[in-house]
């Protein structure tokens, strides 16, 4: 099969029938610039099992298969347009050759992610530049991040199209929150004004992190040897005239371990959500009837990272948080 690219020159694409599944997969793997033991990283198996899948010498169970074919898409392995069937042809080489997998491969599970990703990865609208200011600090490169396309599609949906005004990202730690925050962060800078990042693993306190913020979301402002509620009333000023993003890293090491009420460190009680919302919700009026039950919130947080949205009744800015 041989396509035509937009300066005239023919570009060669296999065609993947009948191909052996461990030429497939080298193939495959070519195309992306992963190494085996990237591609055993990024399973969770041993570098070997990939080895021995390339050298014909074994073949991943259905689950495997299908998370290999996840990051082959993630990672741009497949042809452009030609995603489905160059998916099909590796599962049923690999059907063909194993007696053990015995599932037909599922076309409407292939489309379904092909769809999340693409939905995820679509270009945004850039923002009007007023002279905004980005800072990531140390966040991760997250430029070969992979996989996690329903969690982004979610989170994406929440910051852009129900402008949450706070999303949390929970879970163990070591299972990719920070990455995951960061690559939606990126995902969604293009719509913001300015960008702050910032870690928190070394608990900094409140007011340090407001000076850091000010310096970066408006340089030489003058709050910025002002007191802390001062700075803050400033932060709040520069978020409402410009759509900010504000990104909080390791938020639990700003709340005193072994309690679980949430309480904060010293010197760290302005992260508190009604710090955020400027004021405590009014206290209800005492009836002599029950009081109704909340209404249940209807979103179904994403598997995997355990991903929680809430929109605060103010219009500050928008802040994915990472926290475990």
């Amino acid at each position: 099969m041989t396509t035509y690219g937009q300066d005239g020159g023919a570009t060669r694409v296999h065609d993947a029938a009948g191909e052996t599944f461990a030429g497939l997969t080298l193939r495959l793997r070519g195309r992306t610039g992963l190494t085996q033991r990237d591609i055993a990283t990024q399973l969770g198996i041993h570098v070997r099992s990939v080895q021995l899948w390339e050298a014909a010498a074994s073949h991943p169970n259905a689950r495997r298969l299908e998370a290999l074919i996840e990051l082959f898409l993630e990672s741009e392995a497949f042809a452009d347009g030609l995603e489905l069937e160059e998916a099909e042809a590796l599962w049923t080489a690999a059907s063909t050759e194993s007696a053990r997998l015995n599932a037909p491969f599922d076309a409407a599970w292939f489309t379904r992610m092909l769809h999340l990703r693409r939905v995820a990865t679509q270009p945004l609208p850039v923002a009007t530049s007023t002279g905004g200011h980005h800072a990531w600090g140390n966040a991760p490169d997250v430029e070969r991040f992979f996989g996690r396309a329903p969690e982004r599609k979610t989170l994406r949906h929440w910051v852009l199209d129900d402008h949450c005004r706070v999303v949390g990202v929970l879970g163990m730690g070591g299972i990719g929150k920070t990455l995951l925050a960061t690559r939606i962060g990126r995902d969604v800078e293009a719509r913001f004004e300015h960008v702050y990042w910032r870690g928190l693993h070394n608990a900094p306190s409140f007011g340090d992190w407001l000076a850091g913020a000010i310096g970066v979301l408006s340089p030489q402002d003058p709050a910025l040897s002002a007191g802390e509620a001062q700075r803050f009333d400033r932060l709040l000023e520069v978020v409402r005239e410009s759509p900010s993003l504000l990104i909080l890293d390791n938020f639990e090491t700003v709340l005193q371990s072994g309690e679980r009420s949430g309480e904060y460190l010293p010197g760290c009680a302005g992260y508190g959500l009604e710090r955020v919302r400027g004021q405590r919700a009014p206290e209800p009026e005492r009836t002599d009837e029950a009081p109704s039950p909340p209404a249940p919130d209807t979103r179904t947080p994403a598997a995997g990272a355990s991903i929680t949205g809430a929109a605060l009744p103010s219009d500050d800015a928008s802040v994915p948080a990472e926290e475990t």
